[in-house]
């Protein structure tokens, strides 16, 4: 995935954001995590974003990445997400229904060197880079469903249903199900 953004745009270079030492904490093990698995590398980018921890329902610390500034200059994708109406009425006359969710689905989808860069990321202690795709940038959205679209090749609509990293196939009997 390529990120372009319009002409005359300059490099989001922002502070941090205000922490306390837990989340301060908490920061740095999931940006060490990242690391470990390959999704972050270091950086020298002059693009800055400034990430937000956010507490799941679960409890779970989750590290969000601002990245409104940089969305707001990039140039749109326009390729569509399919309409909720449309997926529901492959489902008529439906009774059995295999559901996928793709683990991880947007860090399978690797980064152009242009866009590692401005993916870049600060927090009180580091910078880093994302190697991979993250949730957040304003055409990740459409890029994934532009894969799923091709993943799923003649399929698609016919009688596999894909919204981003659901997969949905609908069958009317337990012997097509299998």
């Amino acid at each position: 995935m390529d990120i372009k953004e319009v002409e005359g745009s300059k490099p989001v270079c922002m502070k941090p954001y205000k922490t306390n030492a837990p989340e301060r904490a908490a920061i740095k093990e999931l940006v060490r995590e990242w690391r470990e698995n390959g999704i972050v590398s270091d950086t020298r980018s002059p693009y800055a974003s400034p990430v937000l921890l956010v507490k799941k329902k679960t409890g779970e610390n989750w590290l969000f990445i601002d990245y409104r500034r940089l969305n707001s200059q990039n140039i749109k994708d326009k390729f569509p997400l399919p309409k909720i109406d449309d997926l529901l009425e492959q489902l008529h006359d439906c009774s059995f229904f295999t559901i996928l969710d793709l683990a991880h689905g947007y860090l399978q989808i690797p980064l152009t060197e242009n866009a590692k860069q401005k993916t870049a990321f600060i927090t009180p202690d580091e910078t880093g880079q994302f190697e991979r795709m993250i949730f957040g940038l304003t055409n990740a959205p459409a890029e994934f469903q532009r894969l799923m679209y091709l993943a799923s090749g003649p399929l698609c609509n016919l009688c596999v249903s894909c919204y981003l990293d659901d997969i949905l196939i609908p069958t009317k009997t337990w012997e097509q199900m299998i």
